[in-house]
């Protein structure tokens, strides 16, 4: 009896990982998709502003243990690393933290700049494109953002 226990708890535990997103792709930025859907922001003015973040092409490669996101650059290939684990990373100065709420992958990462504060980025599909949201401070109620990506040959941009 406790064999079969052990065995159907392994099951729903390895059912629940298998069924997380695979975020893995090359990935352009629809430009016309995250301008429809960027909130009114600025001087009151309800302007829409301009693309935010700079977004850029990016491949993303997932397995069970991390999810790696490289972009190219003039100055070279920027590579970033997450532990779905949980754990901590740390990029220079940064700490970035990873956790899942459902199917969103949410990013938490601490600047030390002056007084240390916590960004928040969540990373999940929409339909058929894969969205990053972000959302600012965490705890405070500000403006959230979302760039929207769509799915891009592999031979375009990072190898």
């Amino acid at each position: 009896m406790k064999q079969v226990l052990i065995f159907l708890v392994a099951a729903t535990l390895a059912q629940a990982v298998s069924s997380r997103p695979d975020f893995s792709g090359t990935w352009a930025p629809d430009t016309e998709m995250t301008l429809r859907n960027l909130p009114p922001f600025g001087g009151g003015t309800g302007g829409r502003g301009s693309v935010p973040g700079g977004r850029i092409p990016m491949t993303v490669s997932q397995d069970l243990a991390s999810l790696t996101i490289l972009k190219e650059f003039p100055s070279g290939v920027e590579r970033t690393i997450y532990r779905l684990d949980g754990t901590p990373t740390k990029h220079g100065d940064l700490s970035t933290k990873v956790r899942w709420e459902g199917e969103r992958l949410v990013i938490e990462t601490t600047l030390p700049y002056g007084p240390p504060y916590v960004l928040r980025s969540a990373m999940y599909f929409e339909g058929s494109h894969l969205v990053i949201e972000d959302s600012g401070r965490v705890g405070e109620n500000g403006l959230v953002v979302k760039a929207y990506y769509k799915r891009a040959p592999s031979t375009t941009f990072v190898r």
